[in-house]
């Protein structure tokens, strides 16, 4: 068997075996629970405050069940003139995820989230596969040639969240292993918790998840919040060149990946979140949904985001931009909610450093801005949505798009559908793109429409 496909398999088996145990070994030490919601209704007739819901869930032993399941519809209108730019029209499993949380104590948890969905299974590190021919074998005059290829495994389960979380009383929360780098409000958002089928371009700046250890905490009745940490931040082998530099929003990230293994160069990746929310507490990192269903008559949230990683070889690889030195990012957010308005501006920019060659070293530089509304003219259940993006791939002109552009600048149209009591969310958007090609060249005509459904529990 193909040492890369038993990698793969073993994976599969590695996460199924650690759900599985892990599901069945917590059930004997506290109920499994799945009563968020339960909790949400019983604040909202104020039978339970802010307070009393944190305390019933930071009771132990305990352990939580929940998950999600997207179904997902795209028709991208692709322009076959332009390369790149296919005609999409189908369905798809866009995530399939299940998330537990067990607690048995009230200093520490741990939370495992495997990943099944079909197009979320990424492209797993790449290996190399070599072949050796002999030519006169046998003989004094036999030679030997070895040629390797890199192959990369895809259709591979992976674990999303995988870390131990340690909350000492009044310092905080400490988690060790694979989760959020704090950088970017959106991408900190959870999928099932955002106005449009996809994040923006902008999010995608994002490191996402990666393995490593941060700390964070909340200070002055939790209006001001902070997270910092250092992580491995591994970048994805093949991700790096100037024509394949595309943000791809159907996978978590396009630069970074998650490496479950080691780190790949022994440099690290290091980043810090500030957020100051002056009208009131909202929520923060991954527990608040972008419109209001909590009912906020105003809140404003205000956060700075930085992160910095090295991965940084000596010398590079080759007459291709190959081989990534390092990189650091600054993002600025601004949230609102106020009756049935939530509206957002979010400012990213991200410096790429590279090896344009052996001896020469290129800076990338990519910036990208999102502004984005909705309106619940429907009070709980239904809301428009519009969205505006732009990505300047690279101010250098080093990098390009998938079809060769130097910057995207998309608008959404989005109307979203909650049929909460049953935990069900209807999405559809139509994505009116607009891409700004080199020496005026004409611009692909590849508008998208969406549709998603979510059940999540």
């Amino acid at each position: 068997m193909d040492k890369n496909n038993m990698e793969v398999k073993m994976r599969k088996l590695l996460v199924m075996m650690l759900s599985l145990g892990f599901l069945a070994a917590t059930a004997r030490a506290g109920e499994i629970v799945g009563d968020t919601l339960l909790f949400n209704r019983l604040k909202e007739k104020g039978v339970l405050t802010d307070d009393d819901v944190n305390e019933l869930k930071s009771a132990t032993p305990r352990v939580e069940l929940g998950g999600r399941f997207q179904v997902q519809y795209k028709n991208v209108f692709g322009d076959q003139s332009v390369a790149n730019s296919p005609v999409t029209d189908q369905f798809f499993i866009r995530r399939a995820r299940i998330e537990l949380k067990a607690q048995l104590t009230p200093l520490a948890f741990v939370k495992i989230e495997p990943e099944f969905g079909q197009v979320a299974q990424k492209t797993v590190p790449s290996a190399q596969t070599c072949t050796t021919t002999l030519t006169n074998a046998g003989t004094a005059a036999e030679t030997a040639a070895t040629a390797c290829t890199n192959t990369a495994s895809v259709n591979t389960v992976y674990l999303e969240d995988a870390y131990i979380g340690i909350t000492p009383s009044g310092l905080g929360e400490f988690d060790i292993g694979n989760h959020y780098v704090p950088f970017s409000l959106e991408a900190l958002t959870s999928d099932k918790k955002i106005a449009f089928v996809e994040r923006s371009l902008t999010s995608q700046l994002a490191p996402f998840r990666q393995l490593g250890v941060s700390w964070q905490h909340q200070v002055f009745d939790k209006t001001v919040s902070y997270q910092l940490g250092i992580w491995n931040g591994y970048v994805q082998p093949g991700s790096f060149s100037k024509v394949s530099s595309t943000i791809d929003k159907n996978g978590a990230n396009q630069f970074y990946t998650i490496n479950l293994g080691s780190n790949d160069n022994q440099q690290y990746m290091y980043a810090a979140r500030v957020e100051w929310q002056p009208l009131g507490y909202m929520g923060a990192g991954t527990n608040p949904a972008q419109e209001n269903f909590e009912h906020f008559d105003k809140r404003l949230g205000i956060g700075v985001s930085w992160y910095s990683s090295a991965d940084a070889p000596s010398q590079g690889g080759g007459a291709k931009a190959d081989t990534e030195r390092g990189s650091n990012g600054i993002d600025v957010d601004l949230q609102y909610k106020g009756g049935p308005i939530w509206a957002a501006a979010e400012y990213a920019q991200r410096n790429i450093n590279y090896w344009d060659n052996a001896k020469a070293e290129q800076t990338a530089k990519q910036t990208s801005y999102t502004v984005q509304a909705s309106w619940m003219f429907v009070e709980d259940t239904a809301s428009l949505a519009l969205r505006y993006e732009n990505l300047a791939f690279d101010g250098n002109k080093l990098m390009e798009g998938s079809v060769g552009e130097d910057a995207d600048a998309w608008t959404t149209i989005g109307l979203n559908w909650y049929l909460l009591k049953s935990n069900i969310r209807l999405q559809a958007n139509y994505v009116m793109k607009g891409e700004t090609m080199p020496g005026n060249a004409a611009a692909p005509k590849n508008d998208a429409f969406l549709a998603m459904a979510t059940y999540h529990f």
